[in-house]
């Protein structure tokens, strides 16, 4: 009977059907189903997007399971798809340890999604500070003004265009980004942004452009559109820049204080321990 249903799970898995795998082991007493039963039910819950109800089965089977790399993959799972970075990191981690190769780049989409959530809050962190002292990047260390910059382009480029994004941050933040464009790598978003910043900069001969924020309204046809085919032009060649901000800024993101050249500032900045377990 367990082999006939086995048998069956394996079917009803290939096909895509997994709402029979959870119609036929639900049907089961619960005091009957065993660690592997509960696997395929756990697996079957992650597979229709129900990770709370996956979650609750595997836990049950935590003594059994810590030490077995698919348990510990399927928990991971379930977390990741939860947006629980930190939790699925621990899982997929202790997957690979036992030897699950696959684990090991959801192990690294967790890192790079963690560290996301640290250059935000950096971010966020930073701008508050500027903002109590008059916005003087130069109190920021180098790699902290790029780092900072990097993500406000992106964010901004990607979405709305470098229009907003120079409209919003001006001139300072601009710089930062494009020396950081060059470090990493990225000569042909360095460029874009460049010639964007040239047609902008032009305004400043226009006497009705009293601040950066008038730049939009006064800007011809035709600048806006060589602007807009630039944003095109970024967007194409940007591929991987978080990503690559992540690993160059690495020890920028694990610090727990902002150096800067004239004071030592604290921030209110969640540091993870990615090797303490949950």
């Amino acid at each position: 009977m367990k082999n006939e249903l086995i048998s069956k799970i394996a079917d009803w898995h290939e096909q895509d059907n997994h709402i029979n795998i959870i119609q036929a082991l639900l049907q089961i007493p619960v005091q009957d189903l065993n660690f592997e039963l509960k696997g395929y039910l756990g697996r079957a819950y992650n597979n229709i997007s129900e990770f709370d109800k996956a979650l609750k089965v595997l836990l049950t089977e935590e003594v059994l399971g810590k030490n077995d790399s698919l348990w510990n993959y399927r928990v991971g799972f379930a977390y990741y798809y939860k947006n629980e970075f930190e939790m699925a990191f621990y899982y997929f981690n202790k997957s690979a340890l036992l030897g699950d190769e696959a684990a090991n780049t959801f192990k690294q989409w967790c890192f790079n999604e963690i560290q996301f959530k640290k250059w935000y809050r950096l971010t966020v962190d930073t701008i508050e500070f500027l903002s109590q002292h008059n916005g003087d990047w130069n109190l920021l260390s180098e790699n902290r003004q790029e780092l900072v910059a990097l993500y406000l382009l992106e964010d901004e480029v990607t979405a709305l265009g470098f229009l907003h994004f120079f409209s919003n941050w001006g001139y300072s933040c601009y710089v930062n980004a494009y020396k950081g464009l060059i470090r990493l790598g990225y000569p042909k978003c360095a460029q874009a942004i460049k010639k964007q910043f040239e047609l902008i900069n032009a305004m400043q001969y226009n006497r009705d452009a009293n601040t950066i924020l008038d730049i939009p309204t006064l800007l011809s046809i035709s600048d806006q559109d060589k602007i807009k085919a630039l944003d095109k032009v970024y967007k194409k060649n940007n591929e991987f820049l978080p990503e690559k901000v992540i690993a160059y800024f690495e020890d920028e993101l694990l610090t727990k204080k902002m150096s800067d050249k004239k004071e030592k500032v604290n921030v209110l900045y969640l540091n993870l321990d990615l090797d303490t377990k949950h």
